[in-house]
């Protein structure tokens, strides 16, 4: 599976780096930001995993091993986070097999979702089903969501458009603390 990646251009954190830089020398803005960097990243980092849990009704646990921080280094002043991972089945949605099809309890934020015509098969590890033409058979596995899907849909974007505008704040503050003013 291809990865998607989002770009942000931080045209106002942009200008004030450059300004750091003039004022107080390459080194000390250079830390200073890359500190701000960090910082700001870890806690988008948290609000991400913890809106994709409410957003995906995956575990906690399984969204913690499927996202990873790769901080800002000497070399590069950025920070990445990255999902991994494959679609879920709908068996680990507590699905359940009715005469109508499969219900699913509490997947993708909703309290409960149908499949019509949606069968389980407890032979094949008790994924849901679904069949694809008239005939018995071909049948495909019905998926829910996915980690680096939904990274990059609803909430979990907009967690990350809201906590690019602290930067700045973060950046003059890790600054105060270089220059110990």
């Amino acid at each position: 599976m291809a990865g998607m990646k989002i770009v942000r251009e931080l045209d106002r954190n942009r200008i004030m780096y450059e300004e750091m830089i003039k004022r107080f020398g390459e080194k000390t803005a250079i830390t200073a930001y890359r500190r701000a960097l960090d910082q700001e990243g870890k806690k988008t980092n948290t609000a991400i995993k913890n809106t994709l849990v409410k957003q995906t009704s995956i575990k906690k646990g399984e969204v913690n091993k499927s996202i990873s921080f790769i901080g800002p280094s000497r070399d590069n002043l950025s920070f990445k986070i990255v999902g991994t991972g494959r679609h879920r089945g709908l068996r680990n949605f507590g699905a359940v097999q009715f005469s109508y099809g499969v219900r699913v309890k509490d997947m993708w934020g909703k309290k409960q979702r149908k499949f019509k015509s949606a069968f389980i098969v407890p032979r094949l590890n008790a994924h849901a089903f679904v069949r694809t033409g008239s005939a018995r058979f071909p049948i495909r596995v019905m998926y829910g969501p996915s980690i680096p899907k939904e990274l990059v849909k609803d909430e979990a974007r907009d967690v990350f458009d809201e906590a690019l505008p602290n930067l700045h704040i973060a950046a003059i503050e890790k600054l105060k603390q270089a220059l110990k003013v």
